[in-house]
């Protein structure tokens, strides 16, 4: 399965990248320390996200975007989510987006009033329309990271489920912004908040295109059947870049999926297990494409999703084994976008 890049050759887009130092990396934080961290950084920050279940009280003072993600962390100490700019940021608004910019990427987000019992397709398209506008406006053409946040996303209003009518959304807004899209889709990540009236979308966008992986052991998202919806989801499976000094590869929320079906239905020792090969799987197609030269142990900012909050502790003791260099996990009570999946397992690979 060859790589693809987004919008260019793999070589002339690898050698642009080569000539930028990495403009973003994200960390975990206790929340006690987020105000420390900060401080301490060179430059501000491009964003600070909140995963609870209630929203944090606002800091008006504050000019860094801050994200609230209703999703109630499983671990005892919480963690905030920063992504850090090695560069100087510049922060601004457009409509009900947020945006703060750096020379290389552009981080925005948008929050928006959902409605459970209503069908979620027309909001999907909309707001990818208007995404898609802006970061052709902001001169930050290209989408490498996306996450999708909003509530019943296994219900099915209508008949169809909340999950297949946002893949359809999303869908029918790529495909008005570009023939062939699938050759230049973003890593991604949606999952379903278990309480709440909030649809939560942020990304990371770039000057210069990134590198699309997919893994050999999974049929692309984008091409699965119709089984799955009346659309298939608009996502890859990761997105390398190369910079100046060190490379990345963002890698999107990634689950028990074989082929295209879910495997180990009902048994979450073993989708982890399967989650966690196909995540090693898709570093090393990455290395032997060229995109990427890491490895597992490059793993950093691991946020894990999981459907059942009496799965924790046994996800925990075997991530914190497995990744026990990779700095702290973020645990996440959430719906996964198929209701046979327990966990889902995102991150990003940092290499310097």
């Amino acid at each position: 399965m060859p790589l693809t890049t987004q919008n260019a050759a793999v070589p002339s887009a690898l050698q642009a990248l080569r000539d930028q130092p990495m403009p973003t990396e994200v960390l975990y934080v206790p929340r006690a320390e987020v105000q420390s961290t900060v401080a301490g950084l060179t430059h501000p920050p491009l964003a600070i996200i909140d995963y609870s279940g209630q929203p944090p009280r606002p800091d008006h003072a504050s000019p860094v975007m801050h994200i609230h993600v209703e999703l109630p962390q499983l671990a005892p100490q919480e963690l905030v989510e920063i992504w850090k700019s090695n560069s100087p940021v510049q922060m601004s608004r457009h409509d009900n987006w947020h945006l703060a910019r750096n020379d290389q990427v552009l981080f925005a987000s948008v929050e928006l009033e959902d409605h459970p019992e209503r069908p979620i397709e027309d909001a999907a398209i909309l707001h990818y329309q208007h995404l898609f506008r802006l970061i052709q406006e902001q001169g930050y053409p290209h989408l490498l990271r996306m996450w999708n946040y909003f509530p019943a996303m296994n219900e099915e209003p209508g008949g169809l489920e909340r999950y297949k009518q946002f893949c359809v959304g999303r869908h029918r807004a790529f495909e008005q912004r570009e023939r062939n899209f699938e050759r230049s889709l973003p890593a991604a990540s949606a999952i379903g908040t278990q309480s709440g009236h909030k649809f939560v979308i942020y990304f990371l966008a770039s000057r210069l295109p990134g590198v699309q992986v997919e893994n050999p052991r999974q049929v692309s998202a984008f091409c699965y059947p119709p089984l799955y919806g009346p659309a298939s989801p608009s996502f890859s499976r990761g997105v390398a870049c190369r910079w100046a000094d060190g490379e990345q590869l963002f890698l999107s929320g990634t689950a028990s999926v074989v082929g295209h079906e879910t495997v180990h239905q009902g048994q979450v020792r073993q989708q982890l297990e399967e989650t966690l090969t196909n995540i090693s799987v898709l570093c090393d197609h990455a290395n032997a494409g060229g995109a990427f030269s890491g490895s597992l142990d490059n793993l950093t900012g691991i946020k894990v999703y999981v459907r059942h909050r009496e799965h924790y502790e046994l996800i925990r003791s075997v991530l914190e084994a497995r990744f026990a260099g990779a700095g702290p996990i973020l645990y996440v009570l959430g719906d996964i976008c198929r209701a046979d999946l327990l966990l889902e397992i995102e991150g990003v690979f940092n290499l310097r």
